[in-house]
């Protein structure tokens, strides 16, 4: 509930930032404030990384996460909302995990249970009804 609430947040007032920055700066002031907050919890933790030990594989992983999944979403959603509005931002946003669970069972690395099932109507029912205009009823 907590990463919903700050999501949507997040998500209105990196709207109104983009509309008056250009989206590298925000994303680039966004990783500053970010790198300063979690440093002191984190800087523990990383140095106890044993670096050496990664093979290829690990390393590219590692990358990826970092490079693709998250630097690259953060900087297409600015993007995004310069030209689209923010609950259709958000509505990919939440399709995310229905598409990575259909891709996941495509490559065969799950399998469909009930309980994927239901979170992929629950998760397609919240997109309909944040998305769905109801039209007033004209009284004559």
């Amino acid at each position: 509930f907590l990463n919903t609430i700050s999501y949507s947040t997040y998500i209105i007032l990196i709207k109104k930032l983009t509309a008056k920055y250009h989206p590298f700066t925000f994303i680039k002031w966004l990783f500053l404030f970010g790198l300063v907050l979690v440093f002191p919890f984190g800087i523990g933790e990383f140095s106890q990384v044993e670096w050496q030990s990664f093979t290829p594989s690990v390393t590219f992983s590692v990358a990826f996460v970092i490079i693709g999944a998250t630097f690259a979403t953060y900087i297409f959603n600015p993007l995004a909302l310069t030209k689209l509005k923010a609950t259709t931002v958000g509505t990919f946003i939440y399709l995310q995990p229905v598409i990575a669970g259909i891709f996941a069972i495509l490559i065969g690395s799950d399998t469909m249970g009930i309980v994927k099932l239901i979170a992929a109507i629950l998760i397609f029912a919240g997109v309909y009804l944040v998305s769905y205009n109801a039209q007033p009823k004209v009284v004559q």
